[in-house]
């Protein structure tokens, strides 16, 4: 859902890549050096694929650096790092139209970390970075519906905002609006320079990745970050993208995968919902799944509640009926 909300933020306030400080820009046409006081700390072990959940990765080949190395930050910006000079000089072409903006909205963003905690601006903003991001990686279903809507808008250049009311809340609509701001809107507004410097890179591909931005109610701090589209939206059919909403597409991707957040390898029945509860009326409706009769009475059963964390209960069997599944790809229809 689009919100003007997320357009303010989106327009608005300042999208950080890494922590930053001012420094002395380049003369026209001059590479930047490599900063090595603000290489990144968050390391792990290189490998040929990147990883798309490492906050620190070179801007220019998407490699993770060797557990022993360390990122180096544009000696201008402070807003991109590099695994090495060679790949900096290779995307110099490329960043040097975004390097000036990309360094104006960095060293905002770190003055803003100074309200973070009692550490320093690149300490209290790294920390809060780490948990916005681990926030979005333990909500699948905000993660997926961030995507639905991403796919959907693809060939607009959106940006899908996440704005979350609490890191310490749920998933669920009431601490969580993800919405979609087109390039035609984000256009023109504080972060336009930001966003092209996503949308305009050399290996962005449209149908390939989308632009998500992690706000948090209340701070003007974001987290962008780019993530790749998962291979089953290409086979969506075309009027899922019309017909279903995001939430739905979310909650019925994860029944699929039988995510209950509870014990796993068991034969669960998926596709339930309970009805007709009386003591405990405020369940009705709630997704569960089958785990089986109930040992000490034959007339109910034991079923495991999705959005509880797992958490199992004993109904009648008539409390538990058949959830209408939604057709989501080509060959279902």
């Amino acid at each position: 859902r689009e919100s003007p909300l997320l357009l303010r933020r989106c327009q608005g306030d300042p999208v950080h890549t890494t922590v930053s400080t001012t420094s002395q820009e380049p003369g026209e046409g001059e590479q930047a050096p490599l900063d090595d006081d603000y290489a990144s700390m968050d390391t792990s072990p290189g490998d040929d694929k990147p990883n798309p959940d490492c906050l620190a990765r070179c801007y220019r080949c998407g490699k993770d650096p060797a557990t022993a190395e360390k990122l180096r930050a544009c000696g201008s910006c402070l807003a991109v790092k590099y695994c090495s000079s060679a790949c900096q000089r290779d995307d110099w072409a490329e960043h040097k139209r975004f390097c000036a903006a990309r360094g104006a909205a960095h060293k905002s963003t770190l003055i803003a970390g100074e309200t973070l905690g009692s550490g320093s601006r690149k300490s209290n903003y790294r920390a809060w970075e780490t948990k916005t991001n681990d926030w979005y990686k333990n909500h699948p279903q905000v993660h997926m519906q961030a995507e639905f809507l991403a796919w959907k808008h693809r060939a607009e250049n959106p940006m899908i905002c996440v704005t979350v009311s609490s890191l310490d809340g749920d998933g669920s609509a009431s601490n969580v609006a993800v919405g979609m701001v087109p390039r035609s809107e984000w256009e023109g507004g504080n972060n336009e320079a930001n966003f092209n410097s996503i949308f305009e890179k050399y290996d962005f591909r449209q149908d390939e990745q989308f632009a998500v931005q992690l706000v948090v109610s209340g701070l003007q701090l974001a987290t962008c970050t780019t993530r790749k589209f998962s291979p089953c939206l290409s086979h969506l059919h075309s009027s899922v993208l019309i017909s279903v909403r995001p939430e739905d597409y979310a909650e019925e991707i994860i029944r699929r995968m039988g995510d209950a957040r509870g014990p796993r390898n068991v034969n669960y029945k998926l596709d339930l919902r309970l009805t007709g509860l009386c003591g405990a009326a405020h369940l009705n409706g709630a997704l569960c799944l089958l785990k089986g009769g109930d040992p000490s009475n034959p007339e109910r059963c034991v079923v495991c509640l999705v959005n509880e964390s797992g958490r199992e209960i004993s109904v009648r069997h008539e409390n538990v009926e058949n959830m209408p599944r939604i057709m989501l790809f080509a060959e279902e229809m």
